[in-house]
């Protein structure tokens, strides 16, 4: 069943994790500030063995949106830290030394700080894998 006002595709992502670096800000050419960050998520569940599992993926984020990235700077977003990010998956390519790389990340539209980051000592920071 298909209508004029039916939606034929869509790319849209919701997810909350917490980050496993520090976020890195940059300038764009318009002066604006983009900010990018990894996120760890998990799911749980039970493998055929019946034992509980957990599964851990990894997620590149991009935010070009200059006043959420200064209101999550602002916030203490930090390695560490527990966020929600909505937006979409976003796909490139590259060359490098001759070979084409793929790359997959998510274009975030509206990103929450849910809980901010603890800051590590010097010494607990050597021992953080």
């Amino acid at each position: 069943m298909t209508t004029d006002t039916a939606v034929k595709n869509i790319n849209k992502v919701t997810l909350q994790g917490r980050l496993t670096f520090e976020p890195d800000t940059y300038t764009m050419k318009n002066g604006g500030m983009m900010l990018k960050f990894n996120i760890a998520t998990n799911q749980v569940f039970v493998g055929k063995d019946g034992v509980e599992k957990e599964l851990t993926d990894f997620h590149k984020v991009t935010l070009f949106n200059s006043e959420i990235a200064e209101n999550l700077m602002g916030e203490g977003l930090q390695k560490g830290s527990i966020v929600r990010v909505e937006g979409s998956n976003n796909s490139g390519s590259y060359e490098k030394e001759g070979k084409k790389v793929y790359t997959y990340g998510v274009k975030a539209i509206k990103v929450d700080l849910i809980e901010a980051g603890k800051r590590l000592s010097s010494e607990e920071e050597m021992h953080d894998f």
